[in-house]
């Protein structure tokens, strides 16, 4: 599973340094904030593959994208990133995409992904469409502490069906577009609560995942995320795999996926099958 990890200004300090560049070399690679040269240049001096990004405000969007454009022309990371949330909600269409097409005109030889909060109708909404049929990736933010701050039970599972189900699906395999969750390695969340969002991503066979952030994960939430890495996703809990049964049945029903001989359809299937024979009899 491709793992990338972000760095952001409140990361670490100082003395955080060796941790996180030992951390970064065991990602596929670390995605820092455009307006941090210095750590952008500490993390390329030790040869570890790089995205920028920046949380992109309406008002002074072009500002910042300018400014990811020149660092990206400084530095060549493999991607640039558009973090995108609540500010761009209420934007009418054509905000966003001629940022896109700024960006992507600029920096050719550069993927464009883009951070969002799927949740919601947030996937129809103008930017988010936008962002869509310009990006390489898609990173929705899935953070269950967050989401769930009273932690109930199966609370890791319903924050991945929270951010997933929303998405056209239809619309990405058409695109190419992948899907690499940003999961939650902060305030403490515990090493449990990694292990089970790395698991459930493996579940649903997602090509990779971010992780928020390099510098705030404990040691022993670091080590979960490695562990389970590598491991086979364990069977869900009966908790998870009501939420995970949920999930397919709407992918399903949202993409109309009917043809026998559609990739998708087929995994789907197959996975909507085997969970349903883990289900207890009533």
């Amino acid at each position: 599973m491709e793992v990338w990890a972000w760095h952001n200004q409140y990361s670490g300090n100082f003395e955080s340094w060796p941790t996180m560049l030992k951390r970064a070399s065991e990602v596929d690679g670390v995605i820092v904030k455009a307006s941090l040269p210095d750590a952008i240049s500490v993390y390329q001096g030790k040869g570890v593959p790089l995205a920028i990004e920046e949380y992109i405000y309406p008002d002074t969007r072009w500002d910042q994208a300018r400014a990811m454009v020149r660092i990206a022309k400084e530095f060549h990371p493999k991607a640039i990133v558009i973090n995108a949330e609540v500010e761009w909600e209420p934007m009418p269409p054509n905000s966003m995409a001629p940022i896109c097409e700024y960006i992507r005109f600029n920096t050719p030889e550069q993927e464009l992904w883009y951070s969002v909060d799927t949740r919601g109708g947030r996937c129809a909404k103008p930017y988010q469409v936008e962002l869509m049929n310009f990006s390489h990736r898609c990173l929705p933010m899935i953070y269950p502490q967050a989401y769930y701050p009273n932690q109930p039970p199966g609370y890791v599972a319903q924050a991945f069906a929270d951010a997933l189900v929303p998405i056209p699906y239809a619309e990405f395999q058409h695109r190419g577009l992948e899907i690499h969750p940003t999961i939650q390695l902060y305030n403490n969340i515990g090493a449990d609560a990694v292990a089970q969002q790395v698991q459930t991503a493996k579940y649903f066979k997602l090509p990779g995942i971010s992780v928020y952030t390099i510098g705030h994960a404990t040691e022993e939430e670091w080590r979960a995320l490695m562990t389970n890495r590598e491991d086979e996703a364990p069977p869900p809990t009966d908790v998870a795999t009501q939420g995970a049964v949920a999930i397919v049945r709407v992918v399903l029903a949202k993409t109309c996926l009917t043809e026998e001989s559609n990739e998708i359809a087929s995994t789907l299937r197959t996975q909507l099958a085997w969970l349903e024979a883990q289900q207890p009899e009533s």
